[in-house]
């Protein structure tokens, strides 16, 4: 059964290269996140493909006031340039305001320059998000990372029983699955000053300056133990065509780069300064 709390974290570096940010990440990052006891488990995955959205979908006739009602359902949201995402387990709510984040998880590395954090590196969105379901959790029977998953972020004012079964039930058809984690969300950061505030990542103009979370979601995480193909995501995606009004929903495949804590294993994290 995962934790009833759920860390969820988009991100891309800006100013030092992917190949430093992804050993950042896998060789120090995740695993102080999990040797400090500040979570239970942690996987970083690295996108597959660009994000797949719904158009937008007024819930009247006046498309100015649905789009007022639901600006983030507006393509491209302030993550999509994001190719990153990293997911941690905890049993603690609120948890980037805990003390064991806060005072023992460390945001500089010797791996760049100075004494630059990763904030001033890279870009982050983290949410708190809290299990609302873990669907089809009772075939798991090893406590494994999945190596490949579909993230789905549902935006609108309400979240029809039928459309969270449909997405399940298209997304169980694919090779490989084994469940859907359903979430709720507690609270969204973003780092003050971040670095891509000025909506540009090596000169290239980005959407990072679009609201994010502007209005209500709900994230669904399907897991999966194989590669999701193009005609898996096509089945998912077919779900985009019959979705509800006043609803949008952004689905992007994710491949497992590194994980920790899983069968009670800990590595120590790499780079740690003498005591």
């Amino acid at each position: 059964m995962p934790q009833p709390y759920l860390v969820h974290t988009s991100s891309h570096p800006v100013r030092v290269p992917h190949s430093t940010w992804i050993q950042w990440y896998t060789e120090e990052h995740i695993r102080d996140m999990v040797y400090t006891r500040a979570v239970k488990t942690a996987c970083f995955y690295r996108a597959t493909s660009h994000v797949v959205r719904t158009p937008i979908i007024p819930e009247d006739d006046n498309e100015v006031l649905a789009l007022a009602r639901i600006p983030s359902a507006t393509p491209p949201d302030g993550n999509d340039f994001k190719q990153f995402l990293a997911v941690y387990q905890t049993d603690k709510k609120d948890f980037l305001n805990h003390a064991e984040y806060r005072d023992r998880v460390r945001l500089t590395t010797s791996l760049w320059e100075g004494t630059s954090s990763c904030h001033d590196v890279g870009s982050f969105t983290s949410s708190d998000l809290q299990l609302m379901d873990a669907i089809h959790d009772e075939h798991m029977d090893k406590d494994e990372p999945a190596t490949h998953i579909i993230h789905c972020k549902i935006t609108g004012n309400h979240f029809p029983r039928t459309l969270l079964q449909d997405l399940t039930s298209s997304a169980g058809k694919i090779h490989g699955y084994r469940r859907t984690l359903l979430y709720k969300p507690l609270a969204t950061h973003v780092p003050p000053g971040d670095v891509n505030g000025n909506g540009v990542v090596n000169g290239v103009t980005t959407d990072a300056t679009a609201p994010e979370n502007t209005g209500p979601f709900m994230i669904m995480i399907h897991e999966y133990n194989s590669t999701v193909d193009v005609q898996g995501l096509a089945t998912l995606s077919g779900v985009l065509e019959g979705s509800n009004d006043g609803i949008s929903i952004a689905i992007r495949p994710f491949e497992l780069l590194e994980s920790e804590g899983y069968g009670g294993k800990v590595r120590k994290p790499e780079r740690l300064p003498a005591d």
